[in-house]
C-alpha cells in the first residue's frame, strides 16, 4: 500500500471518521482489504509522521425485518418497515445510501413482485403493485453507491388476507317485502365493490354490478322467492377480497289473523 491515489483524503478536527459512501468512487467495497494511517496535520502543507499502515475489511450487516413479522396475517396492502443500520459512532450515522427491497410469493425471490431501492426504511405498495390474497416473502438488504447489495435480512413470510364486507341488510335469512336496497359496511382499501345477486345458490346467470357505494337498490322485476347475495371488494389494483354469501325471502309477508267479534 503506497497510498498513491488514496480513497480518502480527508483533513479532520476530531478523533474519528466515517466515510460517506455517497457516489461509487467513495463507497468501499465489502470483502476487500483496504490500508490506512494517520498523520499529525500542522497546516494545509506541513505534516507530522505518518503511524503505522493498518489494514481491514468491510463487513457489511443487514438491516433487521419488524413489520410484517413472521407468520402474521395483514388486512390490507403492508407497510414494510425494517430497522436503520447506523454505525457505531458516538453520533451514529447512516451506514448505507439505499436499502433494496424485494417481495415476491417465491420463497427463492425467483421473480420478485416489488423489487425496489429506497433511502427510507419503511415501504408501502403504490398502485400496480398492490398485493393480491396469500402468502408473502420478503427480506431487505444494504445497497451501497457501488449498486452492491449487502448481505439480505433473514426471509419474512405473512399472509396477506383482504376482509369480506359486512353485510347489513338483508339479513342472513330475513325477508324483503319490497325491493330491496342491499347494505353494507364499508372497508379500508377498498376502491369499489361488487354486488351479485342471484335464486339460485350456484349464482347461475347472477346480476353483478359493481360500485364505488356500500348500498345498491336493484332494478331488475325480481319475483316471489328465495335470494342469494354477496358483496367483494375491489382495491385500487382490481384484486379482490373474499366473499361471504347470504340468502334472503323476496315478497313475503307474514299476515296475521284478525279476531272477529
Amino acid at each position: 500500500a503506497n497510498f498513491s491515489s488514496p480513497i480518502v483524503n480527508q483533513a479532520l478536527d476530531g478523533t474519528s471518521y466515517t466515510p460517506q459512501e455517497l457516489s461509487t468512487s467513495l463507497a468501499l467495497l465489502p470483502g476487500t482489504q483496504y490500508y490506512w494511517r494517520l498523520a499529525m496535520r500542522r497546516s494545509a502543507s506541513v505534516y507530522g509522521q505518518w503511524t503505522p499502515t493498518m489494514s481491514f475489511q468491510k463487513a457489511s450487516v443487514s438491516p433487521s425485518p419488524i413489520n410484517p413479522s413472521q407468520g402474521m396475517t395483514v388486512t390490507g396492502q403492508p407497510t414494510f418497515q425494517w430497522s436503520v443500520v447506523l454505525t457505531p459512532t458516538t453520533t451514529p450515522r447512516l451506514a448505507t445510501p439505499r436499502y433494496h427491497l424485494q417481495v415476491d410469493d417465491d420463497p427463492t425471490f425467483g421473480s420478485p413482485f416489488i423489487d425496489i431501492k429506497t433511502p427510507a426504511n419503511t415501504y408501502t405498495p403504490v398502485k400496480g403493485k398492490s398485493l393480491s390474497d396469500g402468502i408473502w416473502y420478503w427480506r431487505v438488504a444494504l445497497y451501497d453507491a457501488n449498486s452492491t447489495d449487502g448481505p439480505y435480512s433473514p426471509t419474512q413470510w405473512f399472509a396477506k388476507q383482504y376482509l369480506a364486507p359486512n353485510l347489513v341488510f338483508p339479513s342472513q335469512g330475513g325477508t324483503a317485502g319490497t325491493v330491496p336496497t342491499f347494505m353494507w359496511d364499508p372497508l379500508p382499501g377498498a376502491a369499489y365493490y361488487s354486488v351479485s345477486y342471484a335464486d339460485n345458490p350456484a349464482f347461475t346467470s347472477a346480476t353483478t354490478v359493481s360500485t364505488m357505494s356500500t348500498s345498491y337498490t336493484t332494478v331488475k322485476n325480481m319475483t316471489t322467492g328465495r335470494y342469494y347475495w354477496y358483496v367483494q371488494m375491489f382495491d385500487q389494483d382490481k384484486k379482490g377480497g373474499p366473499i361471504i354469501p347470504r340468502y334472503y325471502d323476496f315478497g313475503y309477508s307474514l299476515f296475521l289473523p284478525s279476531a272477529m267479534k
